[in-house]
């Protein structure tokens, strides 16, 4: 059985916001040709509050079941961070799923082939639960990765006490989803166009 890529749709059979009504169809590629296994509508509108809508995205990721790839029109709010913790990779794509589902199947195998040759693109345990990374390194030597494509996937799976970033600058996306995930962070200069974020799970009590 080949990948499988969950997509949200609209009336028109393109992808539509995950705010409209619509439905999830879960397709998957078999003999070379793309074929929906299972569908089922789902619609945010009616749900009251955020533990409302974290309660939808529940329920959709039991309907995608083990597929964690997730492509819509847009995808924003507690639906992006929820999908996110779950470990789902995001598309935002307008179109029909047949112009698009062979371009994302081939560009999440080819990550997933990088990461898997090259583990500089993964933080290095230097004690037990603190790791460190460091940003220009590896865009120094693999220019197409972006910080958001190297960092994001650790920080969701969550199994770290400490992470140590050192980066040229501060990307712009990675305070929202520190404060999204209820993480702390430290942000000091090292020097000209150095710095290190210190990234430390909440001490519960």
């Amino acid at each position: 059985m080949g990948k499988a890529i969950a997509v949200f749709l609209g009336r028109n059979g393109d992808t539509c916001s995950i705010y409209q009504p619509g439905k999830v169809a879960i397709y998957q590629r078999e003999e070379e040709k793309w074929q929906v296994v299972r569908a089922r509508d789902f619609d945010l509108e009616q749900c009251s509050g955020m533990l409302g809508l974290r309660q939808r995205i529940w329920e959709l990721l039991t309907f995608m079941e083990d597929c964690r790839i997730f492509v819509a029109k847009s995808i924003t709010g507690i639906p992006y961070y929820e999908l996110e913790k779950a470990n789902c990779s995001l598309w935002e794509i307008d179109g029909n799923p047949l112009q698009f589902l062979d371009f994302i199947l081939d560009k999440e195998e080819a990550d997933q082939e990088i990461r898997e040759d090259n583990p500089l693109l993964i933080p290095i345990e230097v004690s037990p639960g603190q790791y460190r990374i460091s940003l220009q390194s590896i865009q120094e030597k693999h220019a197409g990765f972006t910080s958001k494509q190297v960092l994001r996937p650790f920080l969701r799976r969550g199994d770290y006490k400490v992470l140590e970033v050192y980066c040229s600058h501060v990307p712009p996306w990675l305070e929202l989803d520190l404060a999204a995930q209820n993480l702390e962070w430290e942000i000091k200069q090292l020097g000209e166009m150095e710095y290190k974020i210190a990234i430390t799970k909440k001490s519960r009590g």
